[in-house]
């Protein structure tokens, strides 16, 4: 295995402007100062936390839309979002939005830079300095080693999904060592996953399993293992198991990066590690949350208010944390970050609000982010089948005949007979949302009316037809007096026991080409949670449950549509190896602005039949998302100048 090690000090010039060798404290204390007390200490750990980035964003970090799942309206800049870099090719080996291996080509009007590499290597060093700490307990010294064992996992892991394989910081080196030990290759993506799993690992034994009050967020036993699993998925799945298109992506000394067999095996690994830590969390009380007040209803209010409810949960409420077995936070437990996604989501992602003296009101509600027609379609029937398995929908889904209304209905057919899960997450043209003090908002979409397009881009509305109903409750307020917007604060998932049911089905299934009791039994929580009838009587309705291909399209279905708008799909899409098919070419949407030359906006509101028409979503610029260059970011050329051994991702 190919390491580098990094040290607390200053190194030879030669490697001094490598940002990710960039070995100069974030302040200028002193070793001894950093660990002089337990406060101090506490603040050295919470500095490490602090390099995380802010995992769900709009603005932040790409995964939250780059998944196909939301997107902005089309005025809206990259610089304003910057995940469209990736789709519209503008990221590259020489500047880019995000940087994450190395902030020095993150030059890009309001680039985020994250320097992961510090974090390890702070990481690091709080390991070989904790033990020196004055008057600190062992229990409380084991804790805090685990954090840092966790933060070496996560921070090299968020590499890992957004780079591939990376280079694997394993120890501090002695102040003494050469500069040529800086100079070293990639470890393969296998190397680079046994490393993660042993920090895990590492973390799992020292941590607690669950965390009170302003420690919900902080490192756990669960987390830890929960994020093993994650990666020994990531690693048994089509994009780094045994892919063959990557037989010319080879390291500096010629070795594959990406194993070139495939070993199935790897589902094994991961379907071991996924019972381990499903059983070891429900041991320690996680479960799926549900509404106590919804528990008499009938299945498909109960399961709406199951699923809605769940990622409204205010920070001082934490009626999730039974479920979120990572979350957003920050290391002090205060609230401030968590409002980031919370606040774009809130105001941008909902209709415009009315103001009695001047009609539409510009300063509150802002719809730029919406849902697209692919999240619409990620949901399920009624019934627990996929659109294009269900024999209600199978038909109209292939011709398109869903945006029909039916005979003394106002909406398409596409929003009626839909899974729970999707009432709990869209809002629809002639549908109802929840916020900004009541429960009954209904909304009018079409190009004219009040919600829809009116002929000018500060009149906000959404460019796809949608908006959100996830994430947004009735306390999401605009105080029009006072001019005041008042979002929710609560915790973003990052990883949920449900997504990990469901990876138990998909491992079992890619091993064993079938299903067994356990896994139709953890698909079952999910289903029975939201509402719907059991897989089996699902599938039974489509001939039963189904084999080969179609069985694995399926279980993906499954997932897609339990973590729907959470920012999972980018990676899933990606390690299935499937999403150039999503994200490759313009999108089709609702007709939003009317591409009838015959509309015009004071003649009164768009027809019914010229809305529900499916158009080309107007971007900036064409998509050049393509496999496998977008898959995973550059690495800068700043890093392969300085070392030599670092070879760049294919299509680059």
């Amino acid at each position: 295995m190919k390491k580098i090690f990094l040290i607390l000090t200053v190194i030879p010039l030669i490697v001094a402007s490598c940002d990710f060798l960039d070995v100069v404290p974030e302040d200028t204390a002193t070793t001894s100062d950093m660990y002089s007390s337990q406060m101090q200490a506490e603040r050295t750990l919470n500095r490490v936390y602090g390099y995380l980035p802010y995992q769900i964003g709009f603005h932040y970090y790409p995964d939250s839309f780059l998944g196909g799942e939301i997107v902005s309206f089309y005025e809206n800049a990259v610089r304003h979002a910057t995940w469209k870099g990736m789709l519209h090719g503008e990221e590259s080996a020489n500047s880019t939005y995000f940087g994450a291996w190395s902030t020095a080509t993150a030059t890009k009007s309001n680039a985020q830079k994250y320097n992961l590499y510090k974090g390890i290597r702070d990481a690091w060093n709080f390991i070989n300095n904790v033990g020196s700490v004055p008057g600190l307990d062992a229990a409380t010294a084991i804790r805090y080693t685990g954090e840092a064992y966790y933060l070496i996992g996560v921070l090299h892991w968020i590499l890992m999904e957004h780079y591939g394989p990376v280079v694997i910081v394993d120890h501090e080196v002695s102040i003494n060592a050469p500069a040529s030990e800086f100079i070293v290759q990639r470890s393969s993506w296998d190397e680079c996953a046994a490393f993660v799993c042993r920090m895990f690992d590492e973390a799992a034994y020292r941590l607690p399993a669950t965390r009170q009050d302003k420690e919900v967020g902080r490192a756990t036993s669960v987390a830890a293992k929960a994020y093993k699993a994650c990666v020994l998925v990531y690693t048994a799945s089509p994009l780094v198991n045994g892919n063959t298109d990557f037989a010319d992506f080879l390291n500096y000394d010629g070795t594959p990066l990406i194993s070139q067999t495939y070993d199935p095996g790897k589902w094994q690994d991961a379907l071991d590690a996924l019972g381990d830590a499903i059983t070891f969390a429900e041991t320690n009380g996680y479960h799926l949350w549900t509404d106590p007040a919804s528990a008499a209803l009938p299945d498909k209010d109960r399961g709406r208010n199951n699923y809605y409810k769940l990622f409204i949960q205010p920070t001082t409420n934490e009626g999730n944390k039974c479920e979120y077995l990572v979350s957003s936070c920050f290391h002090d437990g205060s609230d401030t970050p968590y409002g980031y996604f919370n606040y774009y989501l809130q105001r941008y992602g909902v209709p415009r609000t009315w103001n009695g003296a001047t009609g539409t009101d510009v300063d509150s509600f802002r719809p730029q982010n919406t849902p697209t027609m692919q999240a619409v379609c990620t949901f399920l029937t009624e019934d627990g089948l996929p659109l294009w398995a269900d024999p209600k929908t199978k038909a109209g889904f292939a011709a398109n005949h869903l945006l029909d209304i039916a005979p003394g209905d106002s909406t398409a057919r596409l929003h009626r007979g839909r899974d729970p899960r999707f009432y709990a997450s869209i809002a629809f043209d002639r549908g109802n949302i929840i916020y900004n003090g009541s429960d009954k908002n209904y909304i009018h979409t079409r190009a004219g009316e009040f919600h829809g397009y009116c002929g000018s881009r500060t009149l906000y509305h959404s460019a796809t037809g949608y908006y959100f109903q996830k994430y947004v409750s009735e306390s999401t307020q605009f105080d029009e007096t006072n001019k005041n917007f008042k979002p929710v604060n609560y915790r973003m998932p990052v990883l949920r026991l449900a997504e990990l049911y469901l990876n138990y089905a998909e491992a079992y299934f890619e091993l064993n080409g079938s299903l067994d009791a356990t896994s139709i039994m953890y698909i079952d929580k999910v289903r029975t949670r939201a509402g719907l009838p059991s897989f089996s009587d699902s599938w039974a309705l489509a001939g039963g449950i189904p084999t080969g291909d179609n069985l694995r399209q399926a279980l993906r279905a499954e997932i897609s549509a339990e973590v729907c708008l959470e920012g999972r799909a980018y990676d899933n899409y990606r390690r299935w190896k499937v999403a150039h098919e999503y994200l490759g070419s313009t999108p089709m949407e609702l007709n939003t602005r009317s591409s009838d030359s015959s509309f015009k906006l004071s003649d009164g509101p768009q027809s019914a039949a010229d809305f529900y028409r499916l158009v080309p979503l107007k971007e900036i610029a064409p998509r050049t998302f393509t496999y496998p260059r977008n898959y995973w970011y550059a690495i800068p050329i700043t890093e392969i100048k300085i070392n030599h051994k670092l070879v760049q991702n294919p299509g680059y």
